[in-house]
């Protein structure tokens, strides 16, 4: 059944990601969600509790508008946490794909910012580590959601 233009039917494409997700995805976005929700914790608290602390290891000095942003950058950091936990156990639906492809792009984005912190001097050479983390927990995420040759769904995205 086609929905026109070539793009398979919503639960054609539900039942290709699904088949997608249990040969071997479904695994890999666990790993990634359920350590991704470790880092995100620690980090989120530390830049909760101690925004300061946390900034120096990388190099990173700041003002009170800087704590500040740290501290909700934190909170933001705690929010991802729990939807990785809460999202872990969920069936391979859209709803979740869509989510698990949305963190993804907020680690592309953070990296690019990490990239810009790093060359501008605003972080350390370890901010090199955070460009890694981010790449690659949105490349995992990619990879662990992404249906391997099935080009008609590549329309639907």
């Amino acid at each position: 059944m086609r929905s026109g233009k070539g793009v398979p039917a919503p639960d054609t494409y539900t039942a290709r990601l699904g088949a997608t997700l249990a040969e071997g995805g479904l695994e890999l976005i666990r790993l990634v969600q359920s350590v991704d929700a470790v880092v995100a914790l620690a980090f989120g608290i530390g830049l909760l509790i101690a925004p300061d602390v946390v900034l120096s290891i990388y190099g990173a000095h700041t003002d009170a508008v800087g704590v500040l942003v740290a501290r909700l950058a934190g909170a933001q950091l705690l929010g991802y946490a729990a939807i990785d936990v809460l999202t872990l156990r969920v069936s391979a639906s859209d709803f979740r794909v869509g989510i698990i492809r949305a963190e993804a792009l907020v680690n592309a984005i953070a990296a690019l910012a990490a990239i810009g912190g790093v060359l501008a001097g605003a972080l350390n050479t370890l901010g090199w580590s955070l460009v890694a983390t981010f790449v690659a927990f949105g490349a995992l995420r990619i990879l662990g959601t992404w249906p391997m040759g099935k080009r008609e769904v590549l329309t639907h995205l």
